[in-house]
């Protein structure tokens, strides 16, 4: 329950209900806030996501392990992308399994290089945040 001008009511109830009176500035200011920030967080709360990222990473502060392997994969993949050869590559164009690559230019220096270091990074972000005992 949330006290609205010394009143109880439901945190849904709108502020604007006549029972429990009008909205406080303090109060508007608060929803004006909240409801700014919410399509930049995808409508989940700030608070959440900072949990979230807190989380993950004492988990991976505490797995040296898991360090260890990750850094072993950040240099096999920097180390894929720079050593990746000019020309005509298969998979890259028409044919990528990623949309946003199928343009004919992405096959071609220099988006070739910027292609493959972004889905070497994007890859290596996706088993970043497999960190045991992060759910």
């Amino acid at each position: 329950m949330v006290r609205r001008n010394n009143k109880l009511a439901h945190p849904d109830t709108p502020a604007t209900d006549p029972l429990i009176g009008a909205e406080t500035p303090t109060q508007k200011l608060d929803r004006l806030v909240q409801t700014s920030v919410a399509p930049i967080t995808g409508n989940l709360s700030p608070i959440a996501l900072g949990l979230a990222f807190v989380d993950w990473c004492w988990h991976l502060g505490a797995s040296p392990g898991r360090q260890l392997e990750l850094a072993e994969l950040a240099t096999k993949l920097t180390t894929d992308t720079l050593q990746l050869q000019d020309g005509p590559t298969n998979g890259i164009g028409v044919h990528d399994d990623d949309p946003r690559f199928r343009a004919d230019a992405w096959a071609q220096w220099p988006f070739n290089h910027w292609r493959a270091g972004f889905r070497n990074a994007e890859a290596f972000w996706r088993e970043a945040a497999k960190v045991p005992g992060v759910f």
